[in-house]
C-alpha cells in the first residue's frame, strides 16, 4: 500500500528545465548549447550541494566562455521563467488528502528561495528535501535513503516522480517505486496502475 508520494520540482511541479536556461545563454552570448551545458553542468552540480557560490560559477564561466564578467542571470532567469505546472500542482494537492506528499529536488539555495515563493508555500508539502541543504544530489543512492529515514517510510510504500530517467533509476535502486514524468495523462495513468487514487 502506498503511503508516501515524492515529487521533483523542476520539470514536474514547475514547468522549467535547465535546457531552457542553456538556450537563453546560447542566444545571449552566441555560444552553442552544447558548449554551455558542458561547462556549466559540473558547476551547477557543485552549486546545488553548496560546494560553489554563484560568484565563483560566474568567474569560472567568464573564463571558460572568454566573456569578461559574464552575467549568468542564474536567479533572474529562473524567477522569470519557472512557472507552476497547475495540472501537477492540482494532482499533488488531491493526493495530499490520502497520502503524504513531499518534495525532493536538486536545487541551489538561491533558486529554492524563489521556488518557495512560487509554489512550495502554496502546496504545503509534508516534507521538503533539497540538495542544497542535504549537501548531496540525486541520483546519489544516499539521498534517497536519507529521505526514507527522515520520513520513516518503507521503499515499497513510496513513489518518486521525476522528469529525469537517471533520478528515477536511482530511486528504484533502493526499492522506491519510480515514475519518469513525461506528460499529464501518462503520470496519472502510471499512478493509477500502481493503485494510487488520484481523484482526491
Amino acid at each position: 500500500m502506498v503511503k508516501d508520494i515524492i515529487f521533483d520540482l523542476g520539470g514536474v511541479l514547475l514547468d522549467y528545465t535547465e535546457e531552457q536556461y542553456y538556450g537563453f545563454l546560447s542566444k545571449k552570448y552566441g555560444l552553442s548549447k552544447h558548449k554551455i551545458s558542458k561547462a556549466l553542468n559540473p558547476m551547477i552540480e557543485r552549486l546545488e550541494v553548496g560546494e560553489m557560490t554563484i560568484k565563483q560559477m560566474r568567474k569560472q564561466a567568464s573564463k571558460d566562455f572568454s566573456i569578461p564578467n559574464a552575467d549568468l542571470e542564474w536567479v533572474r532567469f529562473f524567477k522569470s521563467s519557472a512557472k507552476p505546472d497547475m495540472y501537477m500542482v492540482s494532482l499533488a494537492q488531491r493526493l495530499k488528502k490520502r497520502y503524504r506528499v513531499s518534495i525532493l529536488s536538486n536545487v541551489s539555495r538561491s533558486r529554492y528561495i524563489v521556488a518557495r515563493g512560487l509554489l512550495i508555500k502554496r502546496l504545503g508539502a509534508y516534507r521538503i528535501f533539497t540538495s542544497c541543504y542535504m549537501r548531496m544530489r540525486k541520483p546519489n543512492k544516499q539521498i534517497y535513503l536519507a529521505v526514507l529515514r527522515a520520513l520513516r517510510a518503507k521503499p515499497s510504500e513510496t513513489i518518486f516522480i521525476d522528469n529525469l530517467k537517471a533520478n528515477v533509476v536511482g530511486a528504484k535502486r533502493v526499492g522506491i517505486k519510480g515514475i519518469q514524468f513525461r506528460n499529464h495523462s501518462q503520470i496519472t495513468n502510471a499512478l493509477k496502475r500502481i493503485g494510487v487514487d488520484t481523484r482526491g
